[in-house]
């Protein structure tokens, strides 16, 4: 009989102890539940603008916070009539108006001046000296 009323003064604690025990094991599975999350993203937006020398960036979220990126290609150089020699003179560097870089190389080969007569571009004076070229 002692034990009896013993084990009925503690079934509330037996079983609140119960119920414990049996919603910690089952805290893993509820976890996992919750985590089963589908992403719906929305639109591509462009987060960095390509240019010459460096790739884009597109970004696009999910109600969550989760975050796709996505690389744009670079853009082609520009490239104008703006060129010089190398220093030996068998190439032409032409220059990427946008950035500055050397966007494109032409191969000259073997290549020797043919000079033309001197042509007088400024008179010398007595006092300055003149510009001639050829």
């Amino acid at each position: 009989m002692k034990n009896k009323k013993l084990l009925i003064k503690h079934l509330p604690v037996i079983a609140i102890s119960a119920v414990l025990i049996v919603a910690l094991c089952l805290i893993p599975t509820i976890i996992s539940e919750v985590n089963k999350h589908t992403h719906i993203y929305g639109d591509w937006e462009r987060d960095r603008d390509p240019t010459c020398s460096a790739q884009g960036i597109d970004v696009r979220y999910c109600a969550c916070g989760h975050v796709q990126q996505r690389t744009v290609d670079k853009l082609p150089h520009t490239i104008d009539d703006k060129w010089v020699f190398n220093k030996d003179e068998t190439e032409k560097h032409y220059f990427c108006s946008v950035c500055n870089q050397v966007a494109k190389i032409e191969n000259l080969g073997d290549h020797t001046h043919s000079f033309g007569e001197w042509i007088v571009e400024i008179e010398p004076t007595c006092s300055e000296g003149g510009l001639y070229s050829r």
